[in-house]
């Protein structure tokens, strides 16, 4: 699955997804994540889309990377330290 939230404790909402194992390192992730970047901040007129992950997760923090999110620090949430991404302005 793949999609933008909006949660409470961001000031912008993000990008998640979330995919089985056996679909990892397939280019799923990257695909769907592109698609769902165009249409949903041309449809709700957004100029940022935040992305967090964890600093143990290399694939995700490499997407993140290759969908050019920027890293911006990071960022307390669930009672875990995540990387935070910053994509747009």
């Amino acid at each position: 699955m793949c999609g933008i939230l909006k949660r409470d404790e961001l000031d912008e909402p993000d990008l998640g997804y979330a995919f089985l194992p056996e679909y990892w390192g397939k280019g799923l992730a990257k695909e769907a994540s592109i698609e769902v970047l165009n249409q949903e901040m041309a449809r709700h007129n957004l100029e940022t889309v935040l992305a967090i992950t964890l600093p143990d997760n290399p694939g995700s923090n490499a997407l993140l990377k290759s969908l050019g999110f920027r890293y911006s620090g990071v960022f307390e949430i669930y009672n875990s330290d995540n990387n935070l991404y910053r994509f747009g302005k």
